[in-house]
């Protein structure tokens, strides 16, 4: 055989072994990303649900906004309402609903609803569905409509 021929055979067999080599990684590159990618997407949901849940408890072990008992806390609540203080008030219920009831809040005290709402309050009976029990030993407003008053 020719010498000559020998060595372009063997240059011939690299070149295309390479690109035999480069296409493989492609395709499994190509693979991992279709076959990873859903995995990787619900791996990151759950790193960040998981966040949020630990951010969530966090804020009811250092919430202090509310009473040793239920009573009580209804009674800051009516008494920051009687103060024309909205922002506190919403504080008095679950951090799930405060940025609403900030809202409404805010709303009865621009159209002076508020005084009509506090008697109305007042009024009504409570009772234990209303409220929930944080980790951080104090009592939060849940629901008003579970007294009749919404």
């Amino acid at each position: 055989m020719n010498p000559d021929y020998n060595l372009k055979l063997k240059i011939w067999w690299r070149h295309w072994s390479v690109v035999l080599i480069l296409a493989i990684l492609a395709g499994l590159v190509i693979w991992l990303l279709v076959n990873l990618g859903p995995w990787l997407k619900s791996w990151q949901d759950n790193r960040t649900a998981r966040s949020a849940q630990e951010q969530l408890e966090k804020a009811y072990k250092n919430d202090r906004y509310g009473g040793a008992t239920p009573e009580e806390t209804f009674n800051l609540f009516i008494g920051a309402l009687e103060k024309g203080d909205t922002e506190l008030a919403s504080r008095y219920f679950v951090i799930e609903k405060q940025a609403a009831w900030m809202k409404t809040l805010a709303t009865y005290k621009n159209q002076t609803l508020l005084d009509n709402f506090i008697t109305e309050l007042k009024s009504f009976s409570r009772d234990q569905n209303m409220f929930k029990f944080y980790p951080s030993g104090i009592w939060k407003i849940n629901d008003l409509s579970t007294a009749g008053i919404l």
